[in-house]
């Protein structure tokens, strides 16, 4: 089940000022068994906070962009022109597909 999926990220990363920086999630669940990624970060002893998400289109919401790979079950956030503020821990997550009985 989807509570068993392995999910890795890119190993922590250090960027110049106004550099670009890409962060990269993979992970193990079957393209047809999640609808969107979704991606947050948090900075020390805060709460998450909402990036942007996407089902398999690129995406740009102001300085980030988010491209997902659903063939190859990956998604990379890039933080463009880096900022001292960006300095957080960053996490994607899936969606998964709603599944009902009858």
């Amino acid at each position: 089940g989807i509570c068993l999926s392995e999910v890795t990220q890119s190993p922590d990363q250090r960027g110049a000022e106004l550099a670009d920086a890409k962060i990269q999630c993979k992970h193990d669940i079957p393209d047809g068994n999640y609808d969107s990624i979704y991606w947050y970060y948090r900075k020390a002893s805060t709460e998450l906070t909402y990036i942007t998400h996407s089902y398999s289109e690129e995406r740009n919401s102001g300085r980030c962009g988010l491209s997902v790979d659903r063939a190859n079950s990956s998604s990379i956030l890039t933080i463009r022109t880096l900022q001292p503020g960006d300095g957080a821990v960053y996490y994607c997550a899936l969606q998964p597909t709603m599944v009902h009985l009858l």
